[in-house]
């Protein structure tokens, strides 16, 4: 069995609003719903803030309060290791990938006052697929990293 980890209920060291930053360096096996790092409410299925690779094998990041805004990759995730860095800003979503800046895209999503849960490996608790991916490291930060702090942070 995968490790999983999780924190709920931690509305005291989470973002309570725009802008902040996830990170994850993980392990792909680039079969596709491998995400890194949540920060979302786990009693809705609908409400979530993620990076990783999703369904298709493409990097992706997410912000979804009922709809979604998104930022993924136009190539296929390769195996490995890599580090992910999702900036989610009250307008604006950015994608780094192994110091590389993917894509970028318009956020309309306002940020979900139930989402104070965190979850390493996994996307959701509700509509769980089961699926779990190993995470080196994953943080979150309570801001919106520079451009030039992603690439650092997510070299190789």
């Amino acid at each position: 069995a995968a490790d999983s980890c999780s924190v709920t209920g931690a509305s005291d060291v989470m973002p309570t609003s725009y802008p902040f930053t996830l990170y994850a360096e993980m392990d792909v096996k680039a079969i596709g719903d491998e995400w890194g790092i949540s920060f979302l409410d786990v009693s809705a299925n609908n409400k979530y803030y993620v990076i990783g690779v999703n369904s298709i094998k493409k990097y992706s990041m997410l912000s979804r309060n009922n709809t979604a805004s998104s930022v993924q990759s136009t190539a296929n995730a390769t195996e490995g290791a890599h580090k992910i860095c999702g900036v989610f800003t009250e307008t604006t979503l950015k994608l780094f990938v192994d110091g590389v800046l993917l894509g970028s895209s318009n956020n309309a999503q306002s940020l979900s006052s139930a989402a104070n849960d965190l979850l390493l490996g996994q996307l959701r608790v509700v509509s769980d697929t089961q699926t779990r991916n190993n995470v080196r490291q994953a943080m979150i930060f309570n801001e919106a990293l520079t451009d030039a702090e992603c690439v650092t942070l997510t070299t190789l």
